[in-house]
């Protein structure tokens, strides 16, 4: 089980974002009074380090710097961070090679963190043309409910208790898959009443987007239920309800759920979400 040293910590375990969507912005904002609070020192100096990785490889790298002087940031500027799209329309929609962004906290000055666990913060993603959303971001590793599953089962279990395909409304679903680390890792994908599972093959240092309704086959023209994604080795996710027609256009992405069950309810934040979702205009007839 992973287990972190006690006192002031050095580095932050980095965050894993999903990549931006074509015809949209990232926009990060690091929270600059939880970082001041988290800081064992009033004098600290700390690194930020954002990674833009894909393909199996480092696509861009960027290093700023905030200075914490007697209890207040010098300039807060580096705390703000924005990334263009780096894929394209078809790109995203093929889905099956995409970028991430990791983000690591690193103090260069005084005693470091009071925790490996960096502040929580929410990556907002804006655009011009479509409906803006935010996202959570996740943790790259040390997920303690995860690393205990692999312990008693070898393997983890996550997935999201409300997904919806509505083909007649333009409703998509998909998940995107960040495998972060230094191996590839399979994993197998499952979807509520469908008897065979599909397997996907995530590369090192890559991201890629599944979309259920590519899994449901052309004849189906709905399906409502939960996803499970498992496997050996683990990776991050994050689930995107969106259209069909145009799968770059998001209606909100979410973070996975730790697998507990089977459910006997739907969660009432799940059905309001799939209320929104379903308010999507249905696509207009050209005669």
């Amino acid at each position: 089980m992973f287990e972190h040293r006690q006192g002031p910590q050095r580095g932050c375990i980095p965050v894993v974002t999903a990549p931006p969507p074509p015809g949209y912005t990232l926009r990060q904002r690091l929270p600059l009074d939880a970082i001041r609070a988290a800081c064992v020192d009033v004098d600290e100096i700390i690194l930020i380090d954002r990674r833009l990785y894909g393909g199996g490889k480092l696509i861009e790298r960027w290093e700023q710097r905030l200075e914490l002087r007697a209890g207040e940031w010098l300039d807060a500027a580096p705390a703000a961070f924005d990334l263009e799209s780096p894929v394209d329309e078809a790109q995203w929609g093929e889905g099956k090679s995409l970028p991430f962004l990791e983000t690591l906290l690193v103090a260069e000055r005084g005693r470091g963190f009071r925790s490996i666990f960096a502040p929580s913060f929410y990556t907002v993603f804006d655009s011009d043309r479509l409906k803006s959303f935010f996202n959570d971001n996740a943790l790259k590793y040390a997920n303690t409910v995860v690393i205990r599953q692999i312990e008693a089962f070898k393997a983890w279990v996550e997935g999201y208790p409300v997904c919806e395909i509505d083909r007649a409304r333009d409703l998509g679903q998909s998940v995107i898959l960040i495998n972060p680390h230094e191996r590839p890792a399979v994993v197998s994908i499952s979807l509520e009443g469908l008897e065979k599972p599909r397997k996907v093959k995530v590369d090192a240092m890559s991201s890629c987007r599944v979309d259920f309704a590519q899994m449901l086959g052309a004849d189906r023209q709905a399906w409502r239920g939960q996803a499970f994604v498992w496997g050996p080795n683990r990776v991050n996710m994050f689930f995107v309800y969106h259209g069909l027609a145009e799968p770059n256009s998001i209606v909100t992405m979410e973070h996975s759920e730790v697998y507990r069950g089977e459910h006997g309810y739907v969660p009432w934040l799940g059905e309001l979400l799939r209320k929104s979702a379903r308010k999507r205009p249905a696509p207009a007839s050209i005669e």
